[in-house]
């Protein structure tokens, strides 16, 4: 039997926490085994964590590691220290529709690629509010993104796959060791799905099979604000400077992660042509840099012309 890790990462969780562990254990697929990683809680996460560990000693485990990493290093440390044949990520807020550790392990599984190179598969989700009623049926929709922008120079500007989407294989988990520096990547679902993309491939699977919640404790996740509201803050934003400073950052945010990528070894041709152009955009004209873009795929499921007046 295929041993099957879902990498939980926790901290002052405890207001959400039993709705997941209640979805995971009534999961279609229940013979997996669930490691945590704890940074530090001072509500009630560990006691929530221990009373499910002792009704099912054999689901659960606490991993051991430092405390105030946050949730990107959080996850690359169970990520490093777990050993599993298939992995799945886990955000201590969601809840899991019954059948998506099967389906997502079927679309694995029943790929031509096998279990010998690198495969990612990832789902739609429902985001829904604190108390679970649906804000929007489509995740993917909600942020503008697309399930079929998986290649590698689209995932450097615009990783369609939140990492509670997810689920991948051993092969996969083996190409983001070593650890990247943290520092380089904007969350540790980016790495994975960038591996993913370099050296194997992605597959999508449409329904969503997450309940992903939004609420004021979030570290990160789908914006709630309106069309019109999203073009007033922009247009606020061009005329203070604010909006050029952020897309200064986010193009700074991808160079890294390219910069990143070009440390692995036995990279493709074409991936290393790619990042290494995209690196040296700065030194060429706007014109070029929009050709460049444009005939290498390094574009967003949506408004890439305004994306790339930007670059």
């Amino acid at each position: 039997m295929s041993q099957v890790a879902i990498l939980l990462a926790t901290y002052n969780g405890a207001a959400y926490l039993r709705e997941l562990l209640d979805s995971l254990e009534n999961q279609t697929r229940v013979n997996f085994r669930v490691w945590i990683h704890d940074d530090g809680s001072r509500d009630e996460t560990i006691d929530i964590i221990n009373e499910y560990s002792n009704r099912a000693p054999d689901r659960y485990a606490l991993v051991d590691g430092p405390k105030g990493l946050g949730s990107k290093r959080s996850f690359l440390c169970l990520l490093e220290q777990v050993e599993a044949d298939y992995y799945f990520f886990c955000d201590q807020d969601d809840v899991w529709l019954p059948d998506k550790v099967q389906t997502l392990l079927d679309a694995l599984v029943g790929h031509s690629l096998g279990d010998e190179r690198p495969l990612a598969a990832f789902c739609d989700m429902k985001v829904v509010d604190g108390k679970l009623n649906v804000l929007c049926e489509s995740f993917l929709d909600y942020m503008g993104r697309s399930g079929t922008q998986t290649r590698f120079s689209q995932i450097l500007i615009d990783n369609p796959a939140a990492g509670c989407s997810m689920a991948f294989n051993r092969a996969l988990r083996d190409r983001c060791l070593p650890l990247p520096n943290a520092d380089n990547i904007e969350m540790h679902d980016a790495w994975v799905m960038m591996m993913a993309a370099v050296y194997g491939e992605i597959c999508f699977v449409p329904s969503p099979l997450v309940l992903y919640r939004q609420h004021g404790d979030n570290v990160l996740g789908a914006a709630t604000e309106s069309r019109l509201q999203k073009v007033l803050r922009n247009i606020e934003g061009f005329l203070s400077g604010s909006l050029a400073r952020q897309k200064r950052n986010f193009f700074a945010t991808s160079r890294r992660l390219a910069a990143e990528v070009l440390t692995r070894e036995d990279l493709p041709d074409e991936v290393r042509r790619v990042l290494e152009g995209y690196l040296d955009l700065e030194k060429h004209s706007r014109r070029y840099r929009i050709r460049f873009c444009k005939d290498n795929q390094i574009n967003r499921a949506h408004h890439s012309l305004w994306m790339w007046l930007w670059i």
